[in-house]
């Protein structure tokens, strides 16, 4: 332990190796830089990774993700140099140890948006011949089936690494507002497989929102190995996105009445709730069989997402409001609302409002609805209503649980009733066919169904 000043430095040795520093003094970093010059160590440093010269590592698409990073490790690297330049200054415009300098490529939240982290730590004991290549991935979107590819330098493809997949997960966060704002979590040993060319494939099956996890590639080096050189560090992680309408997206859709007569009224709809999207991913809405909203809607909001993993799984809560509305004046009307994939409701009693809330009113529907009675239950929510008059809505809260089998919360909604005053048109059927003398072609539609495709 050394002490200067006020500024108390604990120095330890990890498993890897290489030397750690504590501190309790706002002096560490000059501290550091001095304590490191005496005993000729190389310190691990808490990494900020993004230089003058730093380029976009995100070539993602909509639903595939897809990240490169490569890093540049140079004792000696000057900001002017031929094949690496910039790489020496950082964002603020002040010059940068090594440890972090040489970022070609990255993805950062913090210097270009980008929906996580990802980049390559680097530092090495020149003395003790050994070097420390460091990978965070983060992510702020849900991904699975992640791999990561690492494929060192050229001057290391013979020397065979330990994989560390502890890390510094632990202590990470506190290193900025730019890790904080993940969970960090270790992998298993196992993620990690050697290829026969040297490089490395560590498999990741899934990282939720805030996820993230931290691993490094230890080195030791032969006696004779030149520490002096550049060494170029390659980086790659691919993975399926899974929020909005990325994978398994559903296509079923709710099925109209059958022989509706002239009378009859029915709007039907499909609300579709990715359960990592904070709204409602997609509503279809249907009058009469028809892709519609001319007459009126039935539908559902949605709220109450968790930021934690704990928030996608099974059990989870969520709040939606259900609502309906018409602008055609309707009696005897029966609704249902059917969660159909990846949700339960809570069982209660609807406390109905009507004129509905949300933005019901402000669309026209000021009216209140009568008679309004029904019931929740776990599979499905079902009730009646004396009368819809023109222009009438309502609302009520449902809230649901995740059952944990899908990533999409499904429902389908229902809305029947007749015209007041309405006398069904009568079916006349002729007591003689007509002869045939062609193969008839039909002048009428025959009842469309609503589109199973979302668009």
């Amino acid at each position: 332990m050394l002490t200067h000043h006020n500024t108390t430095i604990n120095i330890s040795c990890n498993a890897t190796g290489h030397f750690r520093l504590t501190q309790r003094h706002a002096l560490l970093s000059l501290a550091v830089t001095a304590v490191a010059l005496l005993l000729g160590v190389h310190l691990s440093p808490v990494a900020w990774a993004t230089n003058t010269g730093t380029v976009k590592g995100n070539h993602s698409s909509e639903c595939t993700l897809d990240w490169n990073a490569q890093t540049v490790m140079d004792e000696n690297l000057k900001n002017d140099d031929p094949t690496y330049p910039n790489l020496m200054v950082g964002l603020d415009g002040k010059p940068v140890d090594y440890s972090n300098g040489g970022y070609v490529s990255e993805v950062s939240s913090a210097a270009f948006g980008d929906p996580g982290e990802f980049e390559l730590q680097h530092w090495q004991d020149r003395g003790g011949k050994k070097q420390f290549w460091r990978i965070p991935i983060a992510t702020k979107r849900p991904v699975s089936n992640l791999t990561f590819t690492w494929t060192p330098p050229e001057q290391l493809k013979n020397v065979t690494p330990v994989f560390d997949p502890v890390s510094a997960n632990a202590k990470i966060a506190s290193w900025g507002p730019r890790y904080a704002q993940y969970t960090w979590s270790p992998l298993p040993a196992s993620s990690a497989v050697a290829n026969p060319d040297g490089s490395w494939t560590v498999t990741i099956p899934q990282l939720l929102p805030g996820q993230a996890t931290l691993f490094q590639f230890n080195y030791q080096m032969p006696s004779d190995f030149n520490m002096g050189q550049q060494f170029l560090g390659t980086g790659h992680v691919t993975g399926g996105y899974q929020d909005s309408k990325c994978q398994g997206y559903p296509t079923q859709a709710p099925q109209p009445s059958p022989a509706l007569n002239t009378c009859e009224v029915e709007f039907l709809g499909r609300t579709v709730w990715n359960i990592f999207d904070k709204d409602i991913t997609e509503r279809n809405k249907y009058y009469n069989g028809s892709e519609s909203v001319n007459n009126g809607e039935v539908n559902a909001d949605g709220w109450g997402r968790g930021d934690t993993p704990a928030a996608f799984t099974a059990g989870a809560g969520r709040d939606m409001r259900l609502y309906g509305a018409t602008k055609i004046a309707l009696e005897n009307v029966t609704w249902e609302v059917l969660p159909v994939e990846g949700a339960q409701f809570l069982p209660g009693t609807p406390q109905v409002s009507s004129p509905g809330l949300g933005q019901l009113q402000k669309n026209g529907y000021t009216n209140a609805v009568t008679g309004f009675s029904g019931d929740i239950a776990p599979s499905g929510a079902k009730g009646t209503m004396d009368s819809m008059p023109a222009n009438s809505s309502y609302s009520f809260n449902a809230p649901i649980q995740l059952t944990g089998d899908s990533n999409y919360v499904v429902l389908f909604h229902r809305l029947k009733g007749t015209k007041p005053g309405c006398v069904p048109a009568a079916s006349t059927t002729p007591s003689t066919p007509p002869e045939v003398t062609s193969t008839p072609t039909s002048t009428s539609p025959s009842p469309s169904s609503p589109s199973a495709t979302p668009t």
